[in-house]
């Protein structure tokens, strides 16, 4: 749910199931006007699983299975736009952090790799993903702020993001995430969230946004057919996005959380009305660390 910054302790395995529900009420245009295109939901079901090789290095890998349909007068192509769901996995995601510091303030460097798990269809309003490979170096930062906000904390994630190219056109970017913590109690915690995706390259025609959404930019010569399939994975898109949640501690090793984010500001992308997040995690002791904890205990 949120920016990483603090690692597992060593042999333990943490494993996260959430599910998320989608709502794209507006399209954006490159000056970050909104219009309507159509709608879009998507829901998805996310499992993930860390394991700490030690205090200060984890591993984590995720694997999304989502299910989207679009709603409007505008199909990219049928039967995919038909207004019904239709789902499938979508990308691994693997991450390597590791933990510089330790204390009130920690630094966390980090490096990812995004791959679809397949080849999906791309070219559709209610299309699953890009079907892009990245890879993500990156750095998490963590800070307690007691003494001067007790129980209260904040992380912060920046990661740069190299793109795979798409009819030559390099579309790298990064994206930032903030969150802002508070713990009422031993149990609950409060957060507030901010997302920021950039591009620094993609494609923008302002000749595009000029246009009725419901006309074909390629019969009228603004775009070339390859760059109108593959516009999705070649528009120079931002989007940021902010809201809250809340973690609940139901036992030691079992978690509760939620989240909702909207888009405040956003352009050539897909404006989120809403997207929530509800899920579980579970914490694990492997069995050889646990023996290795209880020998070091009874010492």
């Amino acid at each position: 749910m949120c920016a990483q910054a603090w690692t597992p302790a060593r042999g333990e395995l943490d494993l996260a199931l959430s599910y998320q529900s989608h709502y794209i009420k507006h399209h954006t245009f490159s000056d970050g006007t909104r219009f309507d295109d159509g709608q879009i939901y998507t829901r998805g079901m996310i499992m993930d699983v860390t394991y700490g090789f030690t205090d200060r290095l984890a591993l984590k890998v995720a694997l999304p299975y989502i299910a989207s349909r679009y709603d409007g007068s505008t199909p990219h192509q049928l039967p995919i736009d038909g207004g019904r769901y239709h789902g499938t996995f979508q990308d691994f995601n693997v991450d390597l952090r590791y933990r510089m510091t330790k204390g009130r303030f920690v630094v966390t460097p980090s490096f990812g790799v995004l791959v679809p798990s397949h080849e999906y269809e791309f070219f559709s309003h209610s299309s699953v993903g890009l079907g892009l490979r990245e890879f993500r170096p990156g750095i998490h930062l963590g800070w307690r702020l007691d003494p001067l906000l007790p129980n209260g904390f904040v992380q912060a994630q920046f990661t740069y993001r190299f793109v795979e190219d798409v009819i030559n056109i390099p579309k790298n970017g990064s994206y930032s995430e903030v969150q802002l913590g508070y713990f009422v109690n031993r149990r609950l915690a409060l957060i507030g969230l901010g997302t920021w995706l950039d591009t620094y390259g993609g494609f923008t025609s302002k000749a595009w946004d000029a246009l009725d959404p419901t006309l074909n930019p390629v019969g009228l010569g603004i775009l070339t057919l390859g760059q109108f399939i593959h516009h999705d994975q070649i528009l120079h898109e931002r989007l940021l996005n902010v809201g809250g949640g809340v973690v609940y501690q139901v036992s030691p090793r079992v978690a509760i959380f939620g989240s909702a984010l909207s888009t405040v500001k956003a352009s050539n992308a897909h404006a989120l009305a809403y997207v929530i997040n509800v899920g579980v995690n579970w914490s694990f002791q492997t069995r050889g660390e646990g023996a290795r904890v209880t020998r070091s205990q009874a010492r």
